[in-house]
């Protein structure tokens, strides 16, 4: 997204990924954890107890190192995913949240990311979900019926 910050400058990550092992083994993520909740609420679909093991999981110490090695990979995978072109004949289904931004500028921007994604295969077809994200969260069966269509495909 445009409005998302740039990448660490390669001098820093050495220092970020130090730092974020450190805040990680010390527990800063589980000292988040009222941000969490106002982040993610639980989903009507799970109960109490699967989101209560889904947050324990997001909040061990091996979490926010791996967030932040997520990050510093993800202007290298956009470059490359860009760099691959075409998918030709393949079959492909985006998913995508309705209304994820209250931005109407960011809201616009991320539609046609979605469509480009879409057009990456002759085959490919965009799938608007309402629900939030994280989907695996939200709409779980949307991700199995379309892993299952595209295998079938």
């Amino acid at each position: 997204m445009p409005w998302s910050k740039g990448p660490v400058p390669e001098f820093l990550k050495p220092v970020q990924s130090f730092m974020a092992q450190v805040t990680g083994e010390i527990g800063v993520t589980r000292l988040a954890a009222k941000q969490d909740r106002q982040v993610f609420q639980r989903p009507e679909e799970l109960t109490d107890r699967e989101w209560a093991t889904i947050t324990a999981l997001r909040r061990q110490s091996k979490v926010f190192p791996a967030r932040i090695k997520e990050l510093a990979a993800f202007v290298r995978d956009g470059e490359e995913a860009r760099a691959s072109g075409s998918l030709g004949g393949q079959p492909l289904i985006v998913l995508a949240s309705q209304g994820s931004d209250e931005n109407p500028e960011h809201e616009r921007i991320y539609r046609e990311l979605q469509e480009q994604l879409a057009r990456l295969s002759s085959r490919g077809k965009l799938v608007w979900l309402n629900a939030e994200f994280p989907l695996q969260y939200t709409a779980p069966d949307a991700i199995v019926a379309a892993v299952r269509e595209v295998v079938m495909r």
